[in-house]
């Protein structure tokens, strides 16, 4: 997005916001306001997204304000859809739903917003959040027990970082996550080398950081989860109590993120089928009050999944009993809320189908001449473009022509504009007629018409444009009030050619009006091709 044009003001409140969301300051709210109140104002749809993007940041991280972090994640997208500028925001808001959908469990969901993420992060040329929605990605498939599938994604997120360079702000987190994970796979799948050189590694990237960044690493969850794992692994029993010990003091020490909780209650898991249950008694204890304040049900059934294993376990036929009651309950508040998050995702793509509907339509409009029916000169301006560049990689030929109606002026002067609105009508009738692959035309402006060949010989396009001079004569014009008009005829210039290297669209249209003027000094009713480019002067190019 290009801020440049916005006040200080709201520059100022940008970078302020782009800073803040991290820490989430008491003032952060009326940053956002600051920042909407403005994009409403001036009709801004790219401003105003991005205001609701950064709204929505901040509910996420209140989960008792959560119906407002699907409010403004949808006000967003609705308004960044048709943003070619934004879609990097645009891609950060499918991931974040995609987060979102993964803290409660919606899997399909997930993938689907991730993949969505993806494809705008391509647009946008984002390969670090590229980068990070393939992690994402991974986390997805390892939940559904395809480690070797979610294993590929880790990959190719490790690529698009190394791409990004050691400078990028998530070059050591992307990585260092996938290597995590690339150390928790190999154990899983009891592959002792590839472990050992996964945690080699790891170990190394750790190395390059100072050493109070790397003191943060040591305490990071994932990161304790790879280590632990390693450790029984290897049957580093002091390892394994120490790391195990600091895993839980973190815990202890503070509140987990949303999607952090998931995690630690699966590696739980993972520790308890290992054979070391004396940590996961402390977890379960540790957590039940955050998972019960969060009050995300998929969150909930999974603590009462986990108890039911420990209890059953440690032989606690009671307390199993118990968990058992709660995994019932979750369960059925989260089938409640899987119906809640499918009904968003479905209003969310109807909005984005009938907008995409509507924005359609007055693109149509934009690129349609009313009275002729034909495409606008905005219409050609783009549509030869891309022939162009086709014909130039291709080295194929391309051609435009232009026509105009022989004393149009005269016939509109004295048999008035409703009469000479007749005219173009009905010629616009007839070049629409003659349109098929590889041959477009347009109503330029005034009497003027353009047709666009593509990949055509000389002697095909002349048979084409005699064909059109010698219907356009023999038409029979009626005026309304019963009246035949006078006959038309029109003078037609053309110029076809394989696009040079130092040639644009504009060449070939100077160089056709220039037969056009051709045939006008002559004698009108005529067709003057011509093969020899004339290059447009700079001073008409813009």
């Amino acid at each position: 997005m290009n801020t440049k044009s916005y006040p200080v003001l709201i520059q100022k409140a940008l970078d302020k916001v782009a800073v803040d969301r991290f820490s989430l300051p008491e003032d952060y709210l009326a940053t956002c306001q600051t920042i909407l109140s403005y994009a409403e104002e001036i009709g801004s749809d790219s401003l105003t997204g991005t205001a609701c993007f950064y709204f929505a940041e901040y509910y996420y991280k209140h989960p008792e304000s959560y119906d407002k972090f699907y409010q403004y994640l949808r006000r967003a997208i609705l308004h960044l859809d048709n943003q070619a500028d934004d879609l990097y925001i645009l891609a950060r808001c499918y991931n974040f739903l995609g987060i979102n959908a993964t803290d409660h469990g919606q899997t399909e969901l997930a993938f689907d917003y991730y993949m969505q993420a993806v494809f705008h992060a391509r647009e946008a040329d984002s390969k670090q959040l590229e980068a990070i929605c393939e992690y994402n990605i991974g986390t997805q498939y390892d939940q559904m027990g395809q480690q070797e599938e979610g294993q590929r994604h880790y990959k190719q997120a490790v690529n698009l970082i190394k791409a990004c360079g050691t400078d990028d702000p998530y070059y050591f987190t992307v990585y260092s996550y996938c290597l995590c994970q690339a150390v928790l796979y190999y154990v899983t799948r009891q592959d002792t080398a590839l472990m050992e050189v996964a945690m080699r590694d790891l170990q190394s990237l750790i190395h390059t950081l100072p050493d109070h960044e790397r003191e943060e690493v040591y305490i990071d969850t994932l990161y304790l989860q790879a280590a632990i794992a390693y450790a029984y692994k290897t049957d580093h029993k002091d390892d394994l109590f120490r790391l195990t010990r600091t895993l839980i003091q973190q815990l202890e020490k503070e509140a987990l993120k949303i999607d952090d909780l998931s995690d630690i209650l699966t590696f739980a898991g993972f520790i308890l089928e290992s054979g070391y249950p004396s940590p996961v008694r402390e977890i379960l204890d540790i957590l039940m009050p955050q998972v019960n304040q969060c009050n995300i049900p998929f969150i909930r059934q999974s603590l009462a999944r986990l108890a039911i294993k420990y209890c059953r376990y440690v032989g606690n036929v009671e307390k199993e009993l118990e968990a058992f009651r709660l995994y019932y309950d979750a369960t059925e508040s989260y089938m409640a809320e899987t119906n809640k998050e499918y009904v968003y995702f479905l209003n969310l793509r109807n909005d984005l189908d009938e907008l995409r509907a509507k924005n359609a339509h007055l693109l149509q409009q934009a690129t349609t001449d009313a009275l002729t029916g034909l495409p606008n000169r905005l219409a050609f301006n783009e549509a030869s473009e891309r022939a162009f560049d086709k014909a130039y990689v291709g080295q194929t030929t391309l051609a435009v022509e232009i026509l105009d109606i022989d004393d149009f002026k005269h016939f509109n002067d004295t048999l008035g504009h409703q009469n000479g609105d007749l005219y173009l009508k009905t010629l616009g009738t007839l070049l629409s007629s003659v349109q098929k692959e590889g041959i477009t035309a347009f109503r330029y402006g005034g009497d003027e018409f353009v047709l666009l060949y593509e990949g055509m010989s000389d002697e095909e396009i002349l048979a084409v444009a005699t064909g059109i001079k010698k219907k356009v004569t023999s038409l029979s014009i009626t005026a309304d009030n019963g009246d035949l008009l006078p006959g038309m005829t029109i003078s037609q210039g053309i110029c076809q050619s394989i696009p040079k290297g130092k040639n644009r669209t504009w060449d070939f249209l100077y160089a056709a009006d220039h037969a056009l003027y051709d045939v006008k000094r002559k004698n009108k009713n005529d067709v003057s091709l011509m093969n020899e480019l004339i290059p447009m002067p700079e001073r008409f190019r813009s």
